[in-house]
């Protein structure tokens, strides 16, 4: 192996979230072109954006879930669109609702009549399989709509949310001519590296302009170190918190050996929930803090709180503090003959 092969970064996947949000929102014209295309190909309808932000925190009340998007945008023709890359199984089927109902909720029309409120349309890429068409078909897209039990009537298109399985297209499809407008997408998503080392995704930027450009917007992310800094640091995050939650099940189970196995599993559960959540943030965040990486990017990327992240920050001045005494000390004990050695 050579000297730049054995040096080489590893690539951004795009089913990172942090990943997946950057991507639509780097380049206001590239990534506007690409979000446009996607969405028009997933609701087989032209659109085109007309507000696009990242990360918006939607918080119904004091009591309600806040909610950080990825991706979310203002289409012509009216509505709101959120985009959501998931990789762990946390009740997406009442997140989807639970998420496209804030979009519903937060627009600026109060007061108005409820024939002004826009339609929203709800996506999430999920990068693992969904149980309720896990081993029985191979349809990957999963589109829902308000409809009548018996006769599957619409009540209202104000709300539509698609569920998209991006690992399920590599079951039934091999071959780039095999593949739909949309599932280009899905495969592109799922596949692509900076080598373009996936043949489909090289003859998807080889034959088509858009993936051209998103090839383009991916070269110029992978090369941002912060952007690079923060995907890293999500990665890890993502890790150490299924590893707490592993061996936090495991705890369980020994424990339940003692007092039930159902027991023991809940105990791992909610041990393994709470740790997780809460040193897995912190770790990740002290880290960047290290790393010196701006406030903002830190919140973003760990979801810690300002005060968590002020505290932080005190922690670790602390220790530097310590350790610059420490070091102060240890040279004031020096005996006069190790000082004038040491010149």
């Amino acid at each position: 192996m050579d000297k730049d092969q054995s040096q080489k970064r590893p690539s951004l996947r795009l089913t990172n979230d942090f990943v997946f949000k950057a991507f639509f929102t780097y380049d206001s014209d590239k990534d506007g072109r690409m979000l446009e295309d996607l969405t028009t190909k997933l609701i087989r309808s032209q659109v085109k954006v007309e507000k696009r932000s990242a990360t918006e925190l939607y918080a119904p009340n004091d009591q309600g879930k806040d909610i950080r998007l990825d991706v979310s945008a203002q289409l012509i023709p009216r509505a709101y669109l959120n985009l959501e890359m998931q990789t762990s199984k946390m009740q997406i089927e009442n997140r989807a609702v639970y998420y496209a109902s804030m979009l519903l909720t937060q627009q600026e029309n109060k007061g108005l009549h409820y024939s002004d409120l826009m339609p929203v349309i709800q996506v999430f890429f999920l990068d693992y399989l969904f149980p309720p068409k896990e081993h029985f078909s191979d349809k990957a897209i999963h589109a829902y709509q308000f409809q009548e039990i018996d006769d599957h009537d619409c009540l209202t298109n104000l709300m539509t949310i698609y569920i998209i399985e991006i690992a399920k297209i590599i079951q039934v499809k091999h071959s780039y001519d095999e593949l739909n407008e949309i599932e280009q997408w899905l495969w592109f998503i799922k596949y692509y590296d900076d080598e373009l080392s996936d043949p489909i995704v090289a003859e998807l930027v080889r034959r088509q302009d858009i993936f051209k450009e998103a090839h383009e917007i991916m070269n110029a992310i992978s090369n941002d170190p912060a952007i690079r800094d923060a995907a890293y640091a999500r990665d890890k995050q993502l890790k150490d918190i299924a590893q707490i939650k592993y061996e936090g099940k495991e705890e369980g189970r020994e424990e339940g050996i003692e007092i039930g196995k159902e027991i023991g599993k809940e105990i791992g559960k909610e041990i393994g929930k709470e740790i997780g959540k809460e040193q897995g943030h912190l770790d990740v965040a002290r880290a960047m803090l290290r790393k010196h990486l701006q406030d903002d990017l830190i919140i973003e990327c760990t979801k810690v709180t300002t005060e968590q992240l002020s505290k932080l920050k005190l922690e670790l001045n602390s220790m530097m503090i310590n350790e610059s005494e420490a070091a102060y000390n240890a040279d004031g004990d020096k005996s006069p003959t190790d000082k004038e050695g040491s010149h």
